[in-house]
């Protein structure tokens, strides 16, 4: 990164920490969201999307027809730790890739 003569260090500073950002993995952003052991959040390629299902669900699942699941686990496949968990299915619909 160049410096400009006319920047403040301000700007200077802002210019940094917008690379850093640009430059940081998509699932270790700096929010409030919930993280593993290892740090991953729920966008993090490491994350799998666990759906759960009922009985007669699975059972309907089983024989090739869809159905929504009834829970979402978040599994960190690093650690293996089950951090997050949702009832809102369309928290599924919009991670599963």
């Amino acid at each position: 990164m160049k410096v400009r003569p006319h920047e403040l260090p301000s700007d200077i500073a802002r210019r940094l920490d917008n690379a850093r950002r640009k430059h940081q993995s998509p699932g270790l952003v700096s929010d409030d969201s919930p993280r593993c052991r290892c740090g991953h959040t729920r966008s993090h390629y490491m994350v799998t999307a666990d759906p759960k299902y009922g009985f007669w669900q699975l059972f309907v699942v089983s024989m090739g027809i869809s159905q929504k699941p009834h829970r979402i686990d978040y599994l960190c496949r690093r650690c293996g730790q089950v951090f997050d968990t949702t009832t809102d299915v369309s928290d599924y619909a919009q991670d599963d890739r």
